[in-house]
């Protein structure tokens, strides 16, 4: 029996008996992808904490020193092989490395497109036409993580239902959903005072379904790992459910009572990495997310989340080192 809940983070899960709840991280065959685009499924590693940078060997080169191993990333009518029941509510997608993201009608082409090309940016950082790490990629694809954008909040909790009721249990049982929506999606916001949440939520589906998964001793969001072993500091104590008050040396104080440990993890887990790239530095942006957040600068939060700091540096794994900017532009190297 599942459960279909909207975090308020807005992490779409699917709760699946004892499965995980965090980006429907589930084992998967075949969804119904579009097989013309997304590149098959191979087999997902387990419990496997040797890390790999190595691309998945995609040849896109143009021919003119760029590539396009990601997909054109245009926002194209949904395919005719999408999962059974999406066009319910979707009617166009854009494939990123083999991963698509499902759109809403209403949903502007432009804020699909930049997301993509955030998509893009956080799996092949260093943008040289492969992707950073491989069995990263690898267990996205296992999960077929997908991205799901709406126009706005109040358009999806329309569609939501709809949706679901058309779209059989064994296809949502086996991919991983994370939900964005067009109204709260803002290229290059941070000039105008307003975060782009395109870097949170496709970091949501990137983090828990794919370093998560592949890493699971470094990024896991369950029991004790190097993440969670992090935030437990970051918060001070270990607290499965949020506590009354969190004590006064925390910096990681999450207070909605709805989000369990893992959906703690994972929100911790974006708040330390764009605050490492510099994505929460801007206008008032400090001030607004200080009643979670606190080290919101890279400069504070290396001096102040050592480990978490140590485990993001650590160059036996590939995470991104430049924040995205929803322009992809890889050439080959």
């Amino acid at each position: 029996m599942q459960q279909l809940a909207l975090f308020p983070s807005g992490v779409l899960a699917v709760i699946v008996g004892a499965g995980l709840a965090i980006g429907c991280s589930s084992q998967c065959t075949d969804c119904g992808g579009d097989a013309s685009t997304s590149g098959s499924a191979t087999s997902a590693s387990t419990g496997d904490d040797s890390a790999s940078s190595s691309g998945d060997g995609t040849d896109g080169g143009t021919g003119r020193g760029s590539c396009l191993p990601a997909g054109d990333l245009s926002v194209q009518p949904l395919a005719s092989d999408a999962p059974t029941g999406f066009d319910a509510a979707f009617s166009k997608q854009v494939d990123v490395w083999g991963l698509t993201i499902f759109a809403t009608p209403g949903t502007p082409d432009a804020k699909i497109e930049h997301a993509a090309h955030v998509f893009a940016q956080y799996l092949d950082n260093d943008e040289d036409c492969e992707v950073d790490d491989a069995k990263v990629h690898e267990e996205l694809l296992a999960r077929n993580a997908s991205l799901v954008m709406f126009a706005t909040d109040a358009e999806a909790e329309l569609l939501l239902d709809a949706l679901f009721d058309a779209v059989p249990p064994s296809v949502i049982d086996n991919m991983a959903l994370q939900d964005l929506y067009g109204s709260e999606t803002h290229p290059n916001g941070a000039a105008a005072g307003l975060f782009d949440a395109s870097l949170e939520e496709v970091l949501h589906l990137v983090s828990s379904a794919g370093w998560s998964e592949a890493y699971p001793s470094a990024f896991g969001i369950e029991g004790s790992t190097a993440t969670t072993d992090a935030m437990d500091i970051a918060r001070g104590g270990h607290f499965e459910t949020v506590p009354a008050s969190y004590p006064e040396e925390a910096w990681y104080h999450y207070d909605d009572v709805t989000c369990d440990y893992g959906c703690m993890a994972v929100e911790y887990f974006y708040w330390a990495l764009t605050s490492h790239l510099g994505g929460q530095d801007f206008a008032n942006r400090c001030a607004e997310i200080a009643v979670e957040w606190e080290p919101c600068t890279a400069s504070q939060f290396a001096a102040t989340d050592v480990a978490m700091h140590a485990l993001l540096t650590d160059p036996t794994y590939a995470l991104p080192t430049v924040l995205p900017d929803g322009s992809y532009e890889a050439h080959a190297r």
